[in-house]
């Protein structure tokens, strides 16, 4: 792939920005002001009520979704089904069968490319047309008669597939797919488009690399992550803005809970706006994204809302990283999350030589069911806060201002995430004021920590992975017993041990708990730390 250089790369994204926002002109539903440089408060959009609805949502990765079932999705509060049709294109519809209201999402994909109800047996092709009803009486041609009827079709919603995602417009009707088609879905990092160029079309969401022709940049970009999260679309966002508890709430991973946490303070990189959001960054960055003495590294988080947030990581050395997070407000308390990593060094860098955090970020270029077993574990440290603070707040009866005492500069990302959301007029959920309410904080871990419906059953890599694991399991317990039985004392012990160690990962599939307070020089850390990335580092501080 022939990638431009790093500045190239910077320039084309801000020109593409600027076209994005123009085309988005249309739907912007309040003005913003402009930014003051040096104001701690920075300038804020003024209040409307944000578009919610005429905007794109991600939800799945196609290359990981099997296209032989129909999906259920919850966007915005509203239950819909997407689907696979014969002409290959994934469609959406509202997940109610004009008939009797039953869920479509609980039909089947016919080999004629229909959608066929479960219940009954009303079938819909991809434009949400009704083509069959098996109780008409009469002929075929009062059959196609009833169908016709506008009442008998399914409410379809507009599709795209960009990048390996499958989007979704919030809104259904003829005009929503007029709308649909002047607001294109987020654009990833110009590595991921160099990428996509090379493949000669859109990305399917597979991980790849490219090496500068004309430039001097080389990139990697690893698969699509997708997870169901037990908390809401606004705690993910406040979340993963927040730098300062990176150290603290992922202790032993990325930095330490002791000695890393430390003062810092956030500039201003882009005023916030109603449709485009706001771009904050540190610089320099405190720890783990930085090591006090030997780098000074800048970091920037690029909140473009309805659903992205890039953090951009940049090493002084000619290396960086972006993380780009896509999240889509499922229910109350609850939302998907998408990411995907991009590695960039320049000519004089290395991808071998990165500090710790970095390399963890590198564990993600691995076969996806062994990246999405893996990589979740920084979801999974924040996952009991995440849950249980929202929940909190709005026990309090409070605004989240109210509720919260924020007086370090550390907070000021988060502070500016929620008055964008304020401003917006908060979520826009399409349910009544009653079933807004979050439920009941979640005490039971294998509820909070269940990996099985948060991602295995929509993921079709790991779905192949959990049978093969289970096929050697039981493999090694036959050959176990049989070499035991037969006076092989050592063979049986040797697959009696890959049993149990196949056991550990087989579990990790259905249920993969943490807790803080067990959080100390625990196996995982020890390995993590000291065997896995320890030396690389320590080689990367002598330079």
């Amino acid at each position: 792939v022939a990638a431009p250089g790093r500045e190239a790369l910077r320039q084309r994204q801000a020109d593409q920005g600027a076209q994005d926002a123009e085309a988005r002109g249309a739907h912007e539903p309040f003005r913003s002001h402009a930014p003051r440089v040096g104001d701690d408060t920075q300038a804020q959009p003024e209040a409307g009520s944000y578009a919610w609805t005429k905007q794109w949502y991600p939800v799945c990765v196609v290359a990981h979704t099997d296209p032989k079932k129909p999906h259920h999705i919850q966007v915005l509060g509203k239950d819909l089904v997407f689907w696979c049709d014969g002409q290959k294109q994934w469609r959406a519809f509202e997940d109610k069968c004009p008939h009797r209201l039953a869920p479509l999402s609980e039909g089947r994909v016919e080999e004629d490319g229909t959608l066929l109800c479960a219940y009954h047996g009303w079938r819909f092709d991809g434009d949400g047309q009704c083509t069959a009803m098996p109780q008409v009486m009469g002929d075929a041609n009062e059959e196609a008669r009833m169908c016709k009827s506008a009442r008998a079709c399914a409410r379809a919603y507009p599709t795209a597939e960009h990048h390996g995602l499958l989007w979704v417009w919030a809104e259904s009707g003829a005009d929503a797919f007029l709308e649909s088609m002047t607001l294109n879905p987020p654009r990833l990092s110009e590595e991921y488009l160099e990428l996509e160029r090379a493949r000669g079309g859109d990305s399917d969401g597979a991980s790849g690399s490219g090496r500068g022709g004309g430039g001097d940049t080389e990139y990697k970009v690893n698969e699509w992550m997708q997870r169901d999260l037990p908390y809401g679309w606004d705690s993910f966002f406040e979340n993963a803005i927040d730098p300062a508890h990176a150290c603290v709430s992922h202790h032993g991973l990325v930095g330490s809970r002791y000695t890393d946490a430390i003062p810092f303070q956030w500039a201003s990189r882009r005023g916030a706006s109603a449709m485009d959001g706001f771009r904050m960054a540190l610089d320099p960055a405190p720890p783990p994204f930085n090591v006090v003495g030997n780098y000074q590294a800048t970091c920037e988080y690029d909140f473009q809302p309805p659903v992205h947030l890039r953090f951009d990581w940049e090493h002084p050395r000619g290396y960086g990283l972006a993380i780009l997070h896509y999240c889509t407000p499922t229910s109350p308390g609850r939302c998907r999350h998408f990411q995907a990593t991009v590695c960039t060094k320049d000519a004089g860098g290395s991808f071998d030589e990165q500090p710790r955090w970095f390399r963890l970020n590198k564990l993600s270029f691995q076969p996806s069911w062994w990246s999405h077993i893996v990589s979740p574990t920084f979801l999974h440290q924040d996952l009991v806060l995440l849950h249980s603070q929202e929940k909190i707040v709005e026990q309090e009866d409070e605004t989240w201002f109210g509720a919260c005492h924020m007086p370090t500069p550390s907070d000021k990302s988060v502070i500016m995430f929620r008055r964008w959301l304020q401003r917006a007029g908060g979520l826009g959920w399409q349910l009544p004021p009653a079933a807004r309410r979050l439920p009941p904080i979640e005490r039971d871990p294998t509820k909070l920590f269940d990996t099985w419906n948060a991602h295995t059953k929509n993921c079709v890599p790991c779905q192949r992975a959990l049978m093969v694991t289970q096929g050697v399991m039981l493999a090694s317990g036959v050959g176990a017993a049989a070499a035991i039985s037969g006076g092989d004392l050592g063979t049986g012990l040797a697959l009696g041990a890959n049993l149990a160690g196949f056991n550990i990962l087989r579990d990790l599939f259905y249920k993969y708990e943490f807790s803080h307070q067990d959080n100390g020089d625990d196996l995982w850390n020890i390995f993590a730390r000291d065997i896995l990335l320890k030396p690389a580092e320590d080689a990367d501080m002598k330079r």
